[in-house]
């Protein structure tokens, strides 16, 4: 049985749509087909892989809310992950918890998008100056409420009203975030244990925690008005399906007074005498223990810590604010008429409003009861609440050196990005698997331990490896280029005088008066147009030593001869792995970056891991610049090799991948991008590489001996000539 529940498909969240790429990241272990034992083996990932895979999925997360937070309120509003000991009370950020979890991703983007919302609509600075009005305190003074319980009636009640408004309007104005809302107040609001106290005897004591637990579930469809005297004039004056009648939060709090003047009014005046056991408020309940093991299912965890939702998933919108039409509706709230009904039902007709029951009054000899470890959840599932209306909430924290790493990957853009799972030409199918990418190279990325490209001695402050001699070679070589690719920036311009259309020739007016028409003239501009070339650098471990100081000169001098041109753009990738992921990073980008990145950075690349080849190519197939009528694009590829890796769930080699591999090259093309691979190595390539070789790229391949690279260079200098 248990094996066929597992099997009924759930029903999907709201955030599915988006988050289920990276939301299935891999972590721990994974299993994966052997071919060579034809059985399924579990590879276990290292503790730095599960680590830098989590910052990845954290940092995706962040950056999903930030753009939903960005789009809701129009505005940069910084979106950030907890830090124990930072304060966040100022209504400038949104903090968010570093518990990422599938099914809590719908709850986090509503409690986002509802704190996102307070920053934008909400006067955080209302009650940094506010004094209860002296006619309230001396209506709670008599009752023996102090002043500071009754500044923080007045805040809560107006955080309550608040959360009304402002969540009405944006589930009115944006209805394809209402999926986040209905999980936040499902998490929050609709509970089977908080259902069951509103319809029992408990908090039915005129005090400020039962008026205050009635009113905050005044949205629960199981609230029942006639459990304290007042509460329905309450009910009325707040009107929560004219909620957007409110227009500020001065408005919220005007009404928050008016309801403590009320509440004010029907608390009892205190009794001389101590032993009064009227009270029948749940948070200090005397009476008898009539636990008999019919306790409710409260949706949490033995302690309570957890407020999950167990409310049933139906298709009734939440309501955060009352039920009108278009009007968010959290597990069908009171109707229009719910108060008149509600009154009728009890018995209680009074037109005032003070419908004290015969439950509140004492008359009513059957009492609904809750054991006392109800009692105990249901504190704790009230202080949740509580904690939401004062922004509150528990959130998983990170530490200092797990933000900075989520930093890192957001200003790198490191991602990783689900490959393969086509069928080749040949009948074979490429497993999917995870690559990652990197959109940016800077140094804090170079710096990360999870960077496979670059080592860091954090101890000296320098990058291991610098390789300062090819950086020189590839200035002087590249400023040689670039002045013979100078003649590119270079327009020619023909004036055609004399010519019956075109441009009238200001010269050549008198001559009109004479019969003479041919006073017009044109201009031919002969000049190049734009090109961008994409390399990709082979940076798998056999290409470490000449290979690639060879390669990286040549690249560091295309680099340099594009910035001295005006209308060459290039960019740069390198691929390898890092640990069973295969890894490629754009390091350079010449439409947003300046070659002084290319001097600063590049001589501390270097070769690492294995060849993914084709599987790199496809990650990154979005980031690769089509022609069109105004630009050429191209597509350099230099390697010293073919396909060779191996990760948890592909075995990458032999003739499939060649074929994948061809198959993505074919895309590139279509993209107009015309394709050049350079075959470098410090060895004679055998018949069988060159055959493998041309498999992949066709006869755009070309063989280059690595202490002849300069061909590269020949080559593409007659190329970016042509027109």
């Amino acid at each position: 049985m248990k094996k066929l529940l597992k099997a009924i498909p759930k029903k999907p969240t709201t955030s599915s749509f988006w988050a289920d790429e990276w939301a299935t990241y891999d972590t721990d272990s994974n299993s994966y087909y052997d071919a060579d034992s034809g059985d399924f083996k579990t590879t276990v990932l290292t503790k730095a892989e599960t680590s830098t895979i989590s910052i990845l999925r954290l940092a995706a997360h962040r950056r999903a809310i930030a753009n939903f937070v960005n789009i809701l309120t129009n505005k940069n509003i910084p979106v950030k992950f907890y830090k124990k000991g930072d304060s966040y009370t100022n209504g400038e950020y949104v903090v968010l918890s570093a518990d990422v979890t599938p099914k809590k991703f719908d709850v986090a983007v509503g409690l986002a998008l509802h704190e996102a919302s307070h920053i934008n609509l909400t006067d955080f600075n209302t009650f940094k100056n506010y004094h209860v009005p002296a006619h309230i305190f001396v209506s709670f003074s008599t009752k023996a409420v102090g002043i500071d319980q009754c500044w923080e009636l007045i805040k809560g009640l107006t955080n309550w009203i608040e959360d009304r408004r402002i969540d009405t309007y944006i589930y009115n104005t944006c209805p394809g975030y209402r999926g986040y809302y209905r999980a936040l107040y499902d998490t929050y609001f609709n509970d089977n244990l908080i259902d069951t106290a509103l319809d029992s005897d408990e908090y039915t004591d005129e005090s400020i925690d039962s008026y205050m637990f009635r009113i905050i579930n005044f949205t629960n469809p199981n609230t029942k008005l006639n459990k304290l005297n007042g509460l329905s004039e309450i009910y009325k004056l707040i009107g929560l399906d004219r909620i957007d009648r409110l227009k500020s939060t001065a408005d919220a709090l005007r009404l928050a007074e008016s309801i403590a003047e009320i509440i004010a009014e029907n608390l009892p005046i205190p009794q001389q005498s101590s032993n009064s056991n009227s009270s029948k408020s749940g948070s200090n309940d005397s009476q008898q223990n009539q636990s008999n093991g019919d306790e409710l299912n409260d949706g949490g965890d033995d302690d309570g810590d957890d407020i999950d939702s167990n409310a049933s998933d139906d298709e009734q919108s939440p309501s955060v604010g009352g039920s009108v039409k278009n009007q968010p509706k959290m597990k069908g709230a009171n109707s229009d008429d719910s108060t008149e009904s509600d009154s009728k039902a009890s018995g209680n007709t009074d037109d005032d409003g003070g419908n004290q029951s015969e439950s509140s009054a004492g008359g009513n000899d059957t009492k609904k009861q809750l054991t006392d470890r109800q009692k105990q959840i249901l504190k704790k599932k009230i202080q949740a609440q509580t904690d939401f209306l004062n922004d509150n909430i528990k959130k998983k924290s990170v530490s200092n050196s797990e933000s900075r790493a989520i930093d890192t990957m957001e200003k790198s853009g490191t991602d990783l990005v689900t490959v393969g799972g086509e069928m080749e030409s040949n009948g074979v199918r490429i497993a999917q698997t995870q690559i990652m990418t990197s959109r940016v190279m800077n140094e804090q990325l170079m710096q990360d331990s999870g960077f496979p490209f670059a080592t860091w001695d954090r101890y000296n402050t320098r990058f291991i490896g610098y390789n300062e001699a090819t950086l020189r070679k590839g200035l002087q070589m590249g400023a040689m280029l670039g002045k013979r690719l100078a003649i590119r920036s270079e327009e020619r311009t023909t004036d055609n005088p004399r010519q019956k259309s075109g441009k009238i020739d200001r010269r050549l007016i008198a001559g009109l008066g004479y019969d003479y028409v041919n006073v017009f003239t044109t201009k031919d501009i002969d000049k190049f147009k734009k090109a961008n070339l994409h390399i990709s650098l082979d940076a798998s471990g056999s290409m470490e030593g000449q290979s690639w100081d060879k390669s990286l000169t040549t690249t560091i001098a295309i680099c340099k001869a594009a910035s001295m041109l005006s209308n060459l753009d290039v960019q740069v990738s390198i691929r390898g792995t890092w640990g069973q992921k295969a890894y490629v990073c754009q390091a350079y980008d010449s439409r947003v970056d300046k070659f002084d990145k290319v001097k600063r950075l590049f001589p501390a690349l270097h070769a690492n891991g294995t060849t993914p080849e084709g599987l790199c190519y496809e990650a990154i197939m979005k980031q690769f610049i089509p022609a069109n009528n105004d630009s050429d694009s191209y597509f350099l590829n230099i390697c010293d090799g073919e396909p060779n890796f191996k990760d948890n769930n592909v075995d990458y080699n032999g003739h499939p991948a060649l074929l994948h591999t061809n198959r993505m090259v074919k895309k590139i093309k279509n993209k107009g991008i015309k394709v050049m691979a350079y075959y470098i190595s410090t060895y004679y390539a055998s018949a069988w590489s060159e055959n493998n070789f041309k498999t992949m790229y066709g006869e755009d391949s070309k063989f280059i001996n690595v202490d002849d690279i300069l061909q590269i260079t020949k080559t593409l200098n007659t190329l970016f000539l042509q027109k």
